[in-house]
């Protein structure tokens, strides 16, 4: 596996929307993700027509790293970032301040991407 290291281009600043507190392990998390997506969205483009990138606890978009002042952008906002993107994403979330938060970082990267939000569990 792949050495995954803190990556400071995801490091973000305050927005002032909702953005939940978690555990350094999240910063782990999201570049996993990220990476796996990275490398799902650069080799399988061209094998299917669409391809469709699905986050079942989506969160905020943004999470700040506990004891610490670091905000970090999560791996939803990643995948909407990648350099072969997805033809739609879906993102599902069950904390309602979260999954508005996550729309209006949504809007302000990636307005023309074809995403569809899911409220609620994903039980």
């Amino acid at each position: 596996m792949a050495n995954i290291i803190p990556d400071d281009r995801w490091v973000v600043e305050d927005d002032g929307l909702f953005c939940p507190e978690v555990g350094p392990w999240a910063e782990t998390k999201h570049n996993l993700v990220s990476y796996y997506a990275r490398l799902f969205s650069s080799g399988m483009k061209d094998c299917w027509d669409r391809r469709i990138y699905i986050e079942l606890y989506a969160g905020a978009g943004y999470s700040k790293i506990r004891q610490t002042s670091t905000i970090t952008a999560g791996s939803p906002l990643r995948a909407l970032s990648l350099p072969h993107p997805f033809d739609k994403y879906i993102f599902c979330e069950k904390d309602s301040r979260a999954l508005e938060s996550l729309k209006s970082r949504v809007k302000q990267i990636a307005l023309n991407a074809d995403v569809t939000f899911v409220p609620g569990d994903c039980k």
